[in-house]
């Protein structure tokens, strides 16, 4: 795009904004023939700002002799509805040379490629659903899936798919799909039968799981009470103890370690005697599995 533009003998400095042409406010006034451009065009765009859209005119900072300023500017549309408002001699002949830019303007980008439109990620939805469905039926992973997709439709990632190639990449899929939907079922081979356990065996096995069972919750009744009795006379000689003990650090730390003798080694007794009769506790159910096959 030019960086100026020209109106009789009047030079616009180009402000490029999104690809557009917008205009100075001040350069607009004095091509309109305004003796005080700044304020008049100032005062024209506030009497009918209700007009205009943020695609006619915009605040923008631009350097300035004095400095940036804040500076309002206009597209060109925005240009053609403040002439439209102006009463100056040359407003006319300054909007017939408004539309006659932008017709010249509407021709150049009708000239230029269409760039493609991307695909939203609304417009993937129905692609990534197949996909999904794609791998709960066949044996590679949704990562692997699209990589096959992408490698198919000559893009690298679904990003980068317009309209159109995710149309062609849900044809592609669901062709797969068709495929293994058409291939036939395949069944997996029965399982060789168990052999049938004799009868003595059974009855045997049901005899020792009772017996386990039987003995599991005699050992951890009697480990408990144990527990318990030999909880309550560590108290009782750690009272008879403690006294004997003086206040010294020496002393102090003998102390703990006698209580800490008293008190902990049958707890882990008790521990352990449970961990074994879980596993006693375990094999029982597994022979009394055993024993239900036929």
């Amino acid at each position: 795009m030019s960086t100026s533009l020209v109106f009789q003998s009047h030079r616009f400095d180009v402000i490029d904004l999104n690809g557009q042409p917008w205009l100075r406010s001040n350069q607009i006034g004095l091509a309109m023939d305004y003796k005080n451009p700044d304020l008049s065009v100032a005062k024209l765009y506030r009497q009918h700002a209700d007009e205009f859209t943020d695609s006619m005119t915009a605040m923008v900072t631009l350097p300035t002799p004095g400095g940036p300023q804040e500076t309002r500017i206009f597209s060109l549309r925005g240009c053609h509805l403040l002439a439209m408002f102006a009463r100056t001699p040359v407003a006319k002949a300054f909007r017939a040379w408004v539309l006659d830019v932008l017709e010249t303007l509407g021709e150049a980008e009708a000239c230029q490629p269409v760039a493609p439109h991307l695909a939203t990620k609304a417009d993937r939805r129905p692609l990534v659903d197949l996909v999904r469905m794609w791998v709960s039926m066949a044996p590679l992973g949704y990562g692997a899936a699209f990589r096959l997709v992408n490698a198919a439709m000559g893009v690298s990632s679904v990003e980068e798919m317009t309209s159109e190639t995710v149309q062609r990449a849900i044809g592609w899929v669901q062709a797969r799909i068709d495929a293994i939907q058409a291939a036939p079922v395949v069944l997996p081979a029965a399982a060789p039968a168990l052999p049938a356990i004799p009868d003595d065996l059974r009855a045997r096995l049901r005899a020792h799981t009772r017996a386990c069972l039987d003995f599991m919750g005699e050992t951890c009744s009697k480990a408990r009470m144990l527990n318990t009795e030999g909880s309550l006379l560590a108290r009782e000689v750690y009272s008879v103890l403690e006294p004997r003990f003086a206040t010294t650090m020496p002393d102090y730390q003998a102390r703990e370690r006698v209580h800490d003798s008293l008190t902990t080694f049958a707890s882990r007794g008790v521990h352990a005697m449970e961990v074994g009769a879980d596993n006693l506790y375990l094999t029982a159910r597994l022979m009394e599995g055993l024993a239900a096959i036929r």
